[in-house]
């Protein structure tokens, strides 16, 4: 349809941009609020663009800073970390149903956690690119993954 040809010309534009300006890409923030060629409003999220810039510019890894990593039973006393996802050939939802794992409603714009992990997912089994989720509220945690340390929810094809 013409709007969402207008939205994925749009999205183009931007991934272009961050693309040609040969930097690493940092996106901050939880949405980006856009008007299509028809003048209705979408919110595209940080997440959506760190996929599409993914698939676009050669990456080692797309690590993606939230409020926290995967958990299962998150906020409660027995809440553990997903520390590895492994992308096969299984859907994203029987692959959730298989590890267990539930994500509560969200009242994010942008989907919360569970879209957060529904795009690396398919990101990385499309393009075979690991993805890293890591807990920006702890310190030094960025740092140490652009190093190479494995924290957080690893996100990786087998």
């Amino acid at each position: 349809s013409k709007l969402d040809d207008a939205e994925k010309t749009r999205t183009d534009l931007l991934v272009s941009t961050i693309i040609d300006s040969e930097k690493t890409s940092i996106s901050y923030g939880d949405t980006i609020l856009f008007r299509d060629l028809n003048d209705n409003y979408k919110i595209i999220s940080a997440d959506d663009i760190i996929v599409e810039v993914g698939e676009k510019w050669p990456a080692d890894i797309v690590i993606a800073v939230s409020d926290n990593a995967l958990y299962k039973n998150f906020g409660k006393p027995n809440q553990k970390l997903v520390s590895i996802i492994e992308v096969d050939d299984t859907p994203f939802e029987d692959k959730m149903k298989q590890m267990n794992i539930t994500f509560p409603k969200s009242g994010d714009a942008t989907g919360g956690m569970e879209k957060k992990i529904s795009n690396l997912y398919a990101f990385t089994y499309r393009t075979g690119i690991t993805s890293q989720i890591i807990d920006g509220n702890k310190a030094g945690y960025l740092k140490r993954a652009l190093n190479g340390e494995e924290l957080g929810t690893i996100i990786k094809k087998i």
